[in-house]
């Protein structure tokens, strides 16, 4: 997973290995919430640049099948 900017962690632009972060990717997508080993698991939001939004649960960077909430109302 490459990305431009990780907060949340003590190394800029270090994948997390665990725990929550909140992670830029270079075409301006964003995601915040947990990671585990690199990967995105468990609850977490992913906002694209277009102005939708995922809400929901990862698995392994995946989305879960668990029920979720897609929005396309542009966020801040």
């Amino acid at each position: 997973m490459y990305c431009s900017i990780y907060v949340g962690q003590d190394r800029p632009k270090s994948p997390p290995t665990s725990g929550l972060a909140k992670v830029t990717y270079p075409n301006g997508d964003i995601y915040e919430g947990n990671f585990e080993g690199n990967l995105r698991h468990g609850k977490g939001i992913m906002k694209f640049f277009n102005g939708r939004q995922y809400r929901g649960k990862w698995r392994l960077d995946l989305v879960s099948k668990e029920p979720y909430i897609l929005t396309i109302e542009p966020y801040i």
